[in-house]
């Protein structure tokens, strides 16, 4: 015959619960206590349940635990390299304590300097101040000057600049009344004036014109020669071709004085007219 179960469990039972009475009934009434604190939790009056919103609330954790995983690794790689940088971190914050230390006494040491300095500086800012406006437009014309010579004149491949220049001579002479400006009939209001009282043009003495200098022979140097010389005359026509006149030779043979010069072709692309000398000069 099979044993009646229910006498095993009745047993067992009143084995466990044999002189614990008193804790029973403590634990008894912790459960009225939290199942009441649940109902007034989940309960509170309304149509709705707070355990769907608890239910909600959970189903939206569940989905947006990717992010918060993806959230909390990126997190954790700056903490992760800080970690790992800690001694050369520690050494950046130690010298940058001791420059500001280093700062520190030296405006402490110098502060009496530092307000003299200040106070000298007051009418240099006010003048840069007073002339602020013509900043840009120095900087402007700096700017073109500094385009114009490293395209124009600067030749970076042969390392030499070549400029063209151009002389002009207007004969000198005294202004007077006749040289007025004369429209027909019309003449301008300085015609009308009295004629100004002046000295005749001085005449200089032949010793002293310029043209009749001869330097001695151990100061001339070079291939050109004296000014005015046939070496010099030579050289201007190696320059200048057939155009070497006596008006070249008194401007550019003080120019030429001691010089070795010679004559360079610089290429010129097709079609762009003949090639035109350079002059190359040298002590």
């Amino acid at each position: 015959d099979r044993r009646d179960a229910t006498v095993g469990v009745l047993t067992a039972l009143a084995s466990a619960t044999e002189n614990r009475g008193q804790e029973i009934r403590d634990a008894g009434g912790q459960l009225v206590d939290m199942t009441t604190a649940l109902n007034a939790a989940v309960d509170d009056g309304s149509d709705r349940s707070q355990l769907v919103d608890l239910a909600t609330a959970l189903r939206g954790l569940q989905e947006s635990a990717p992010e918060l995983l993806d959230a909390v690794h990126h997190s954790a790689v700056p903490m992760l390299t800080v970690a790992e940088k800690q001694a050369a971190l520690t050494d950046l914050l130690a010298a940058g304590q001791y420059t500001m230390g280093t700062t520190e006494r030296a405006l402490g040491n110098n502060a009496d300097r530092m307000i003299t300095i200040t106070g000298q500086l007051a009418p240099v800012l006010d003048l840069l101040a007073a002339g602020g406006a013509a900043f840009p437009g120095i900087a402007t014309d700096i700017a073109v000057v500094s385009r114009r010579f490293s395209t124009e004149f600067w030749d970076p491949a042969r390392q030499r600049g070549t400029g063209h220049f151009v002389w002009t001579l207007t004969p000198h002479k005294v202004y007077g009344p006749a040289d007025c400006p004369r429209y027909g009939d019309l003449a301008g209001p300085s015609c009308t004036w009295p004629a100004p009282a002046g000295s005749a043009q001085p005449v200089l003495p032949a010793s002293l014109d310029p043209r009749n200098f001869r330097p001695p022979a151990a100061l001339s140097g070079g291939n050109v020669g004296p000014v005015g010389g046939p070496a010099e005359m030579e050289a201007l026509r190696e320059l200048l071709g057939e155009q070497a006149t006596t008006a070249a030779s008194l401007i550019l043979g003080p120019l030429l004085r001691g010089m070795n010069v010679s004559v360079d072709t610089v290429p010129v692309p097709a079609g762009a007219g003949d090639p035109v000398p350079v002059a190359e000069g040298g002590r």
